[in-house]
């Protein structure tokens, strides 16, 4: 096939790609451009989009038509779509080349339809002329045979040029183009000529005396061959059918020969043609065959940027996560969220890019301080409950001589000053002396106690990491425990104690000390469709911490219980979420940690009320009421089992009741639910489908149920946080 021909079968057709959901599931996140209109998730042509052809926006509700194999939008109405050399006509593509219906067609064949060719003439170059087999000429307007017929016996090709001679009366042509007396052998006199029974059109299969035995004129366009008429055929066409095809371009007879009952080639389906003699798949113009289909390597994630031929240059296959956008993959960040650093950040909330803006390059935001947290696209100072923003700073009203007695907001209540020798006395108030139970160090009265810069003693300051506990250095249970003694302690890695004095050794976890207050300690990492075993128990350490949240991991809730008041069940879709706070997720929903003594599994029944509130995603700031069984952090009975970790906007029991997606709900199955299997790991996304993270935006699931489409799947990576 050569580059030419190639270049006609990309122009030819568009191909749709209809992209699982799941039991009870180029470019998202950017503005589309004026002239185009957003149709199922990507933004489309409807004056050039075969599967929206003539859509409007919105496209939900007018979603145009989708042009049938074959056809290509033009204008936003379907077309025949041919190749250059081709013409639309009737329905099908013809070459007005050849075709004898319309002879000498142009576009628009409606206007220019060509002439159609009579009976026994051919189109050649585009125009009609008469069509003789290869042993008769064309002599005054009709096929004639040189060696029998008496008007032009002898003749050649041209006859114009060699026309013969014209036999005397009493004489024929003798069957071997001379005027003699008598026929030669094996030819038969019929209405005064010799003619030759095996090939004569008028006295085919003739037979002496002709008069008796005249045998059969052949009709118009066919050809007397063995004394029986057959279909005639001009050179290179084939008979099949009851017509002439040309087996090179003919999508019926594609590659068939002569005789075409034993070599009838193929019939090429729909969206192939027949080019040089073999079916191939047939793209309109902009589209490359890819992996047996047409694709736009514009948009397609599996061949991005990929050209002419793809077995050559496929282009690259967006990862999860990415959409291919004008032939690059680029990341897919859902509505409200901007790229930066190449991670999908809230520029209301993300302390890295505050305030950042679209294209993030050319408007980064600010990258907020220690202590200082993200709030509507500011940097604003974070302090804990105790201590109040004075000066940019955090300080301890009730110690510090600069804000000493200073309330909420600092501005406006500024407390006094504490000059000369006077202190802050631990109650608000300047005095020469320090509270009862606090000690001067350096004019500032603390508590040697729990001070961890002086800890025991003025100056004796706890390493990076320990608090003061009973006037000792310690590690910290917690990191609100952190937060607490350090009111500034950035988000990060840290080294805590959660049982304090117990057998167990230190432990690293990671602070979100920004989110809701901060003082969030990260227990558990899991990606749900990493195995076909379920989110195991929680009352266990399993794995090994790792904050680039790339493998399953946990610590033993029960080591953090007694201490914790409150959960947070935080989901990632898609990418991991190396090094970041709740706020960086997805989605988030705050609950109160169950009054119970520790964890358990048990859910022997339906769930009872809880009070939730949503800190991240869709409806964030929402305060409402969602359902949790026991103490076990999540619902539904399976054998007396959890079925799900997680909260469910109702009071089910069943283990399949977790199609809703609403704002406050959380699905992640347990070992015990029979979802925990659901799909196959080894071919995603079909395992994608296990869980919902709660209200999820419309570019990581816009349906009812816990997944959409291939595109749209919530692969979940999905957290636990305490404080």
């Amino acid at each position: 096939m050569n580059r030419k021909h190639l270049a006609i079968l990309v122009t030819l057709i568009l191909s749709t790609l209809p992209l699982a959901g799941c039991d009870d599931s180029p470019s998202a996140g950017a503005t589309c451009g004026a002239d185009q209109v957003r149709c199922d998730g990507i933004c489309v042509d409807p004056l050039s989009d075969r599967a929206h052809c003539g859509a409007a926006d919105p496209c939900d509700q007018n979603p145009g038509v989708t042009c049938e194999a074959g056809f290509s939008c033009e204008a936003g109405a379907c077309r025949l779509s041919c190749p250059d050399d081709l013409v639309a006509c009737d329905g099908t593509c013809v070459n007005p080349l050849t075709d004898r219906a319309h002879c000498g067609a142009a576009d628009p064949c409606d206007q220019n339809p060509g002439v159609t060719c009579e009976a026994g003439f051919s189109c050649e170059a585009g125009a009609c002329r008469l069509s003789c087999p290869d042993d008769l000429v064309a002599c005054d307007g009709t096929c004639v045979n040189p060696l029998t017929d008496r008007a032009h016996c002898g003749a050649a090709d041209p006859c114009d040029q060699n026309p013969g001679v014209a036999c005397d009366a009493g004489l024929l042509c003798d069957g071997q183009g001379a005027c003699e007396p008598t026929c030669a052998q094996d030819l038969v006199i019929c209405d005064g000529a010799c003619v030759n029974p095996l090939t004569d059109r008028a006295h085919c299969g003739a037979a002496d005396p002709c008069d008796q035995n005249p045998g059969v004129a052949c009709p118009a366009g066919f050809n007397c061959e063995d004394g029986s008429c057959v279909l005639l055929c001009q050179e290179d066409f084939v008979a099949c059918g009851g017509r002439c095809v040309n087996p090179l371009t003919d999508r019926d007879f594609c590659g068939a020969s002569d005789p075409c009952v034993q070599f009838p080639g193929e019939t090429c389906g729909d969206g192939f043609i027949c080019d040089d003699g073999a079916c191939v798949l047939s793209c309109q113009e902009e589209l490359v065959v890819c992996g047996g289909r047409c694709v736009n390597p514009l948009t397609d994630r599996d061949f991005c940027g990929a050209s002419d031929p793809c077995f050559q240059f496929p282009g690259e296959v967006c990862g999860d996560g990415f959409v291919c956008n004008e032939g690059a993959c680029d990341l897919s960040c859902q509505e409200e969220l901007v790229v930066c650093g190449g991670l999908c950040v809230n520029p209301m909330t993300d302390r890295g890019f505050c305030g950042a803006g679209d294209p993030c390059d050319e408007n980064p935001g600010e990258p907020c301080g220690d202590g200082f947290f993200c709030d509507g696209g500011a940097c604003v100072l974070s302090c804990p409950v105790g201590l109040l923003a004075c000066a940019d700073t955090c300080v301890n009203p009730m110690t510090d001589r600069d804000f000493c007695g200073a309330t909420d907001p600092c501005d406006l209540n500024p407390g006094e000053a504490c000059t000369g020798d006077l202190i802050c006395d631990g109650h608000g108030a300047c005095a020469l002396l320090c509270a009862p139970g606090l000690t001067d160090c350096a004019d500032a009265c603390v508590d040697l106690s729990d001070d961890p810069q002086n800890c025991g003693a003025c100056g004796q300051a706890c390493p990076d990491g320990q608090i003061c506990h009973g006037g000792s250095c310690v590690w910290s249970g917690s990191c609100r425990d952190i937060q607490a003694r350090t009111p500034t302690a950035p988000s990060g890695v840290y080294t805590v104690d959660p049982d304090g004095a117990g057998p167990g050794a230190p432990i690293p976890v990671f602070c979100d000390m920004v989110t809701d207050g901060g003082g969030w300690t990260l227990i558990l990492h899991r990606i749900v469709d990493s195995d076909n075993l379920g989110q195991p128990d929680l009352d266990a350490t399993r794995g090994v911490f790792d904050d680039g949240r790339t493998t399953n991991w946990q610590y033993d809730i029960n080591l953090f219980w007694a201490g914790a008041t409150e959960v947070v069940f935080a989901d990632k879709e898609n990418a991991p979420c190396a090094g970041c706070g709740i706020g960086a997720y997805d989605s988030a929903i705050h609950i109160p940690r169950p009054a119970a003594p520790a964890w358990s599994n048990a859910c022997s029944s339906t769930s009872a009320a809880v009070t939730v509130r949503k800190l991240v995603g869709p409806s964030a700031g929402t305060t409402g009421t969602a359902y949790s069984c026991a103490a076990t952090l999540g619902w539904g009975s399976c054998g007396g089992r959890v079925c799900h970790y997680g909260t469910h906007n109702s009071n089910t029991s069943s283990d399949g009741s977790w199609s809703g997606n609403a704002w406050a709900e959380m699905h992640f199955p347990s070992a015990y639910s029979s979802y925990r299997a659901y799909g196959d790991v080894n071919n995603p996304p079909s395992a994608w489908c296990r869980s919902c993270g709660g209200g999820l935006a419309v570019n990581l699931n816009s349906s009812s149920t816990c997944c959409q489409s291939s595109t749209y799947n919530a692969r979940s990576r999905w957290t636990i946080w305490v404080r």
